[in-house]
């Protein structure tokens, strides 16, 4: 297992690389500078010059990427330009609260995403199994923009339950949470149905019928123990965006954290923060990537020698 996981984290290493690389690419080669947000009306050529000097901009870009990367690796990404403070900083200070986010939505997905799929596939073809499925196809389909304002309208706005924004107590985490979860509860009670339902069919699960065991003690021991591989892989991706989620719900409901620092960079054209927070998001997918490789060999030890 351990040659396994040091395959992997070697292989990680190509992936973030290129990933910084189009990161770095995009934000330098789309005209505008970030100078120009530090500049007042009428400042005279020779401060802008000097400024894009002192951040280093002057110099090739390919020049500007591989300090940056030097620096990246050292542990250091920078310093904002229009907030002269450490990205590194900046970074912590928002990151509770979407880590907050990331985790409550992900348990919600991964609890009804499972309890959902396992009903379904036990109810099969009846009037359960075709609720739970179309509720689960909405969770899929229906954009989570579009499904955090409709929750802001219904339960904020109309009933008066929750706040519409805001951050710092429970109630304000319930509908960012419930948003971003039901989007992932969804694709997981799919694949739950599916992978239990398969399961259900094999030759084996016959044989230990006609052994006389209770229907629940297949169900449990049997079937969904043997469909937990799909599900492991699914759950480990779906940690990776964690943080990736959680920045598009924050712009919705006005919380503070890493999304908000992220569209504030870009209207800034902060390259350093703007370039942190997405090798952030960046490595949370590869992370989220390797756990569920590493799960799903533990699961299936043949996984180890591909």
């Amino acid at each position: 297992m351990t040659n396994y996981i040091i395959r992997r984290l070697i292989m990680m290493i190509p992936v973030f690389i290129l990933c910084s690389m189009i990161i770095f690419l995009i934000l330098h080669l789309v005209p505008g500078n970030p100078v120009d947000n530090l500049l007042r009306p009428g400042s005279p050529p020779e401060v802008r010059g000097r400024l894009i000097k002192e951040f280093g901009l002057d110099k090739p870009i390919y020049q500007q990427y591989i300090i940056w990367l030097t620096n990246v690796f050292k542990g250091n990404l920078g310093v904002s330009i229009t907030e002269q403070r450490s990205v590194s900083e900046l970074l912590l200070l928002k990151l509770p609260s979407t880590l907050v986010l990331g985790v409550v939505s992900f348990l919600i997905s991964f609890i009804l995403g499972v309890l959902l799929g396992a009903v379904s596939a036990i109810k099969q073809n009846t009037i359960v199994d075709y609720m739970g499925m179309i509720l689960a196809l909405l969770g899929v389909t229906v954009p989570t923009f579009w499904l955090g304002l409709m929750f802001m309208l219904i339960f904020s706005v109309n009933l008066g339950w929750f706040p519409i924004s805001g951050y710092g107590d429970l109630k304000s985490l319930i509908l960012p949470a419930f948003t971003l979860g039901l989007a992932g509860a969804g694709l997981i009670a799919r694949v739950t149905r599916a992978s239990m339902l398969e399961i259900a069919q094999k030759d084996y699960i016959t044989i230990v019928r006609a052994k006389g065991i209770s229907n629940s003690q297949v169900i449990i021991k049997h079937i969904f123990r043997n469909a937990l591989i799909p599900i492991i892989t699914l759950l480990g991706l779906r940690l990776g965006w964690i943080i990736g989620g959680a920045v598009t719900i924050e712009i919705v409901f006005n919380r503070p954290g890493l999304g908000r620092l992220l569209t504030d960079s870009l209207f800034r054209r902060d390259y350093p923060v703007i370039q942190g927070v997405l090798l952030l998001l960046i490595f949370t997918v590869m992370l989220g990537n390797l756990i569920a490789d590493v799960l799903y060999a533990y699961a299936d030890p043949r996984i180890r020698y591909n």
